[in-house]
């Protein structure tokens, strides 16, 4: 579905079947590679993998819109490899950026289950993308921008992209003209969230009487997820028997399974629970 949405967006900003063609091969090759390491390192493909790859697609089409458009907008290749030299800095330094806000969430596996193999595929991702983007796609995309074959008629695309330059030109000129105003209606929407919470009684402070305890199933490494699943209904609803639990939350994966537990700490500590949850364990031994 990833795949598609990005196939039938693409279009209407370059109507070109060769670009098409060649941006989607671009995103392939990406994941194809990502796909082969995540097997080197361990990692197979599941819910947590397929999520960091789907959440990435969207962040790996932008350098390679921008090189387009680079393409498409410079008439001779010295003025397009001048653009390209210019520009690559800042894609490869905002590609450094998002890496970096991912490395604290490999640690965080613990804390929220899957979290760590969602980072390390986005980086992954991310890295082979800035590498195909800065080595590869550049000469590729300036030779397929001279010749173009339309994916859509070319009246409805003229259409389109002008009324799209319109209305960006529109609100850009709004926005420079009134700074003061939207200035101050940009101050107010970050405090109009604030309001909402507190007139709704919500309490947006740290302090909360519910915590959650953290547990870990393992089982024989071939056991897939869906057995694990069904196998998990005993004990998730006996630990829900517990009056001080607040909700139970699985994520199984092949050969283990990551229950969190949230609960009342003043009607029961967290060394209780894990006694309690630790006497069930005879539900899932078969």
């Amino acid at each position: 579905i990833s795949f598609a949405c990005i196939i039938l967006i693409i279009p209407f900003f370059f109507n070109s079947l060769k670009i098409l063609f060649l941006s989607v091969s671009f995103l392939l090759i990406n994941t194809i590679w990502v796909i082969g390491i995540l097997q080197i390192l361990g990692l197979s493909l599941n819910q947590n993998t397929l999520s960091g790859i789907t959440i990435a697609l969207g962040l790996i089409a932008d350098s390679m819109f921008v090189l387009t458009e680079t393409a498409f907008t410079e008439k001779d290749f010295n003025s397009y490899a001048k653009h390209v030299f210019s520009i690559i800095p800042s894609m490869v330094s905002a590609s450094l950026t998002t890496l970096l806000v991912l490395i604290p969430l490999i640690f965080l596996d613990e804390i929220i289950p899957g979290i760590k193999n969602i980072s390390i595929t986005i980086g992954l991702m991310i890295i082979i993308s800035v590498i195909l983007s800065v080595l590869f796609f550049p000469s590729f995309i300036y030779e397929t921008s001279q010749t173009r074959i339309n994916v859509i008629p070319i009246k409805i695309f003229n259409r389109i992209s002008k009324f799209m330059k319109k209305r960006a030109i529109k609100y850009s000129l709004l926005s420079t003209r009134h700074s003061k105003p939207i200035k101050i209606i940009y101050l107010l929407l970050i405090f109009i969230p604030i309001g909402i919470f507190i007139f709704i009684g919500k309490d947006i402070t740290f302090a909360e009487d519910n915590e959650v305890l953290f547990c870990s199933v393992e089982y024989e490494p071939e056991i897939n997820a869906d057995y694990i699943n069904s196998s998990l209904d005993n004990l998730i609803n006996k630990i829900q028997e517990n009056n001080s639990v607040t909700f139970v939350r699985t994520e199984a994966k092949k050969g283990s399974a990551q229950v969190e537990v949230g609960f009342n700490s003043k009607i029961c500590n967290k060394i209780e629970l894990a006694n309690y949850i630790n006497s069930l364990s005879r539900y899932i031994a078969d």
